[in-house]
């Protein structure tokens, strides 16, 4: 779905970009930049999806990395605590 198909199923069910960041303690422009593919944001991208009655990967089948899931992030979060380690390692 592209952005304004999104808004428009929102509209539709009755919820705005603005309810969901209320919901969820997230400005609602961010929102708008996720279904736009202006950002990334798994939780993002899920809340609209759920807000939609879908799955993440039917409302954003163009983004790859929403595939996966949220562990992504921490998958990068431990390689880069692994290239700290190796690099302490080799520079002792």
């Amino acid at each position: 779905m592209d952005s304004k198909q999104i808004r428009q199923a929102l509209h539709d069910k009755g919820f705005t970009y603005q309810m969901l960041g209320k919901q969820l303690g997230i400005h609602a422009q961010t929102f708008s930049n996720v279904a736009a593919r202006r950002a990334s944001s798994y939780h993002a991208a899920e809340a609209i999806a759920k807000a939609l009655g879908k799955s993440i990967i039917e409302v954003f089948p163009d983004v790859p990395s929403y595939r996966h899931g949220p562990q992504l992030r921490q998958d990068a979060k431990t390689k880069a605590a692994k290239e700290r380690e190796l690099a302490a390692l080799l520079n002792s």
